[in-house]
């Protein structure tokens, strides 16, 4: 499901540097649901990255994550809200589906926001 993903997104994002090392990562879950989960980030890592960035997406014991170069978030905490937006694009829905399906699936999702304005997605299983 992940490979699927990122290929689909590296053939319309090809000027961004991607680095995918996914190791023996096997989860049981609703097949759908977690593709939408994997969608919805490499989406939003693909859209609001910066000229000339990076999406890396590795995996580690019973975790997944994704890690793009962005322009920032103004209100992480708010990130997950339904119609939250930061900007004109989109509906505001996208992570809020993340975090909907995250917790139906019982996946712990974390985002944080270094100072260099990294973006860092971690889904814990």
């Amino acid at each position: 499901v992940v490979y699927e993903q990122v290929e689909f997104f590296k053939s319309l994002y090809y000027y961004l540097d991607w680095s995918v090392n996914i190791e023996s990562l096997t989860i049981e879950s609703n097949s759908g649901a977690f593709s939408r989960i994997v969608y919805n980030l490499l989406s939003n890592s693909c859209k609001y990255n910066v000229r000339g960035g990076f999406i890396r997406v590795y995996s580690g014991e019973g975790s997944l994550t994704i890690q793009n170069s962005s322009y920032g978030i103004r209100e992480p905490s708010k990130i997950f809200n339904r119609f939250y937006k930061e900007g004109d694009r989109g509906l505001g829905m996208g992570l809020h589906i993340v975090d909907k399906l995250s917790r139906e699936l019982n996946i712990t999702l974390n985002l944080s926001v270094d100072s260099e304005n990294i973006v860092t997605v971690t889904l814990k299983f």
